[in-house]
């Protein structure tokens, strides 16, 4: 059990550390992209995380908003869309250097969110609009021959091999020539893209991959758009529906492992699917668009990524190279996703335990160091991790899971 008072003293930590996490640039300068309203960076004490990072943002508004800070999670908002009007896409953080990816796309479940805390149909009308945009980039720019949705890149060749250089010591790829060299680094930054780098689930050539959990999220995009065009009263909410219907039973068609009975991300070149089985099986749960007995399915096979201490990115595979998302690392947005979609089809029970894992694990991992961190070793309950860099003190997503795991334990309203 978690004692109320341990978890009480993290939270205090957390709600007194917020604003130290605030900055406010409104000017390009070197490499940072200026942004209109003050925005929150995962890190107040590492100088490598002073980002307004794109899918990260989702999770720690989280926080944000169950914490009262409307204001400040409204702001991080209003930056991404203002990244969407001037880019025509969000990038994966507020750096030139991440202008040729995005990152997976939680903008249209964060206008949600802001949208049912204040009502405001003129704010909504304005950031629909940009959603639309956004829609647009990944439909036009991201497409496979399936009809399902790829992350990629739009890098040039100058930007591939500066990639290259950066990460060449975290990435297993060792290439003949030039041509290995873009072809390789192209796939890398792809799964840069996805807010996994670097996995193994992807087998090192994410271009050739249907990701789970981008289609997942593009079909609540759609969805989440059929219910804005209804409360603004665009004629548009069946065309909507028509689309995340299709992408629906294409995931299906596609992902659906049955001997599995698991959601497996599809590699269109070699018509597959993947080797690595992923907590990307819980994002459809997440969505709500899985039938019951998948949903019962899935839960079946929660013991290949719960330990001692939470959920893992991967299932042990083995593998013989470092990857950061790979067992036996757990990370905030995963615990946050999978604990979602078992409260969604009513497994309230495996939430409930999972949320109570990752409490113990950053409260433990708390009081050993002072600080929380950006990922857990879910085997041990430590912060000996696998890592291809430095790993970083964190607030962001580590305290907005923290914050809403918190609640599920002492709330039946999680929901």
């Amino acid at each position: 059990m978690i004692e109320k008072n341990d978890s009480q003293f993290v939270l205090n930590y957390i709600r007194s550390h917020w604003r130290d996490t605030i900055h406010h640039q409104t000017e390009d300068t070197g490499k940072t992209i200026g942004l209109p309203y003050p925005y929150t960076v995962p890190s107040h004490n590492n100088p490598n995380m002073q980002i307004h990072f794109y899918w990260d943002t989702y999770f720690t508004n989280t926080g944000l908003l169950k914490h009262g800070l409307f204001d400040l999670a409204k702001n991080n908002v209003d930056n991404l869309l203002f990244e969407v009007e001037k880019y025509g896409f969000i990038p994966n953080g507020n750096r030139t250097f991440f202008l040729n990816r995005s990152q997976q796309p939680y903008l249209s479940a964060m206008v949600r969110d802001i949208f049912e805390a204040t009502q405001d149909k003129n704010w909504l009308r304005s950031a629909f609009a940009a959603l639309k945009k956004e829609y647009a980039f990944w439909m036009e720019k991201r497409m496979c021959p399936l009809g399902l949705n790829r992350h990629f890149h739009h890098s040039t060749e100058d930007q591939l091999l500066e990639f290259y250089e950066d990460v060449k010591n975290r990435i297993n790829f060792s290439p003949k020539n030039r041509e290995d060299i873009l072809r390789g680094s192209g796939h890398f930054v792809a799964e840069a893209e996805t807010g996994w780098d670097f996995t193994p689930r992807f087998e090192d050539r994410c271009s050739d991959f249907v990701s789970v959990d981008l289609n997942s999220l593009l079909y609540l995009f759609e969805m989440n758009a059929a219910y804005f065009s209804k409360i603004l009263g665009h004629d548009e909410s069946d065309l909507w529906l028509e689309r995340a219907e299709d992408r629906k039973q294409l995931l299906h068609h596609y992902c659906w492992n049955d001997d599995a009975g698991m959601f497996f991300d599809y590699d269109f070149v070699n018509k597959r699917h993947s080797r690595i089985a992923s907590l990307a099986t819980f994002s459809p749960l997440w969505a709500k668009l899985v039938t019951k007995p998948q949903a019962k399915s899935i839960v079946e096979n929660l013991h290949r990524f719960e330990f001692d201490y939470g959920v893992a990115a991967c299932e042990n595979s083995n593998q013989q190279i470092i990857y950061q998302w790979d067992y036996p690392n757990g990370w905030p947005p995963l615990f946050y996703i999978t604990i979602v979609g078992l409260l969604y089809y009513d497994f309230v029970e495996d939430a409930k335990r999972i949320a109570e894992k990752y409490l113990r694990v950053v409260i433990k991992n708390f009081k050993e160091t002072g600080d929380l961190w950006e990922k857990y070793n879910v085997v041990d309950g430590s912060i000996n991790v696998k890592n291809e860099y430095d790993m970083p003190a964190m607030l962001g997503w580590t305290a907005g899971v923290f914050i809403a795991c918190a609640e599920l334990i002492s709330s039946e309203n999680f929901k």
